[in-house]
């Protein structure tokens, strides 16, 4: 007596747009376009409340959207937009912006800080006047790697003596290495 397995059928269930969606991102998916709601909306006295439950769409989003199409803000009635760019520097504009700053601070061994960007920025996009936020500046250096440490004084002697001063060390060094032993000396 031979036992079989049953055979295991994997089903991939096949999703369905109805006619009726709650979630906004299905509203792409709708059989309806908003501007079939709005002309029913404007011919009809079916108020936003009646026709937001016959094709359950959110009462907030319909009266957003129509509220819109009233004021002549939405060009293209049918067409989302949504996650569309609101930044203030481009993509582009942003690389341009880390190619000035390696260019002139990176491998120049220059001092650069959140101030200095910031001052960049200004510089750069004077025609937008964009003011950015330290927030918008971490995010920025850790998009492109960078790194800035604040501007703190040298231990290095920055006044380079003058001809008399060089003579005078010299005097002095003379004069001690007179006095000590020539092993203190090298």
């Amino acid at each position: 007596m031979i036992i079989e397995n049953p055979i295991k059928t994997k089903r991939i269930r096949k999703s369905k747009f109805t006619e009726k969606r709650t979630p906004y991102k299905k509203y792409l998916y709708a059989k309806w376009t908003w501007s079939d709601i709005f002309t029913e909306i404007e011919n009809t006295k079916n108020t936003l409340k009646n026709i937001s439950k016959k094709y359950n769409i959110n009462y907030d989003t319909l009266r957003h959207k129509y509220g819109n199409y009233k004021n002549n803000k939405i060009k293209n009635i049918n067409d989302e937009n949504r996650g569309g760019s609101n930044k203030k520097i481009t993509d582009l504009e942003e690389k341009e912006l880390y190619e000035h700053i390696k260019k002139n601070y990176i491998d120049n061994d220059g001092i650069l800080n959140n101030n200095i960007i910031k001052e960049i920025v200004k510089e750069r996009f004077i025609d937008k006047k964009i003011e950015v936020s330290d927030w918008w500046i971490s995010n920025f250096k850790k998009r492109w790697y960078l790194s800035t440490q604040k501007a703190k004084p040298s231990k290095i002697a920055t006044k380079i003596p003058t001809e008399s001063e060089q003579k005078m060390f010299l005097e002095e060094c003379n004069e001690y290495k007179l006095k000590t032993k020539p092993k203190f000396f090298f």
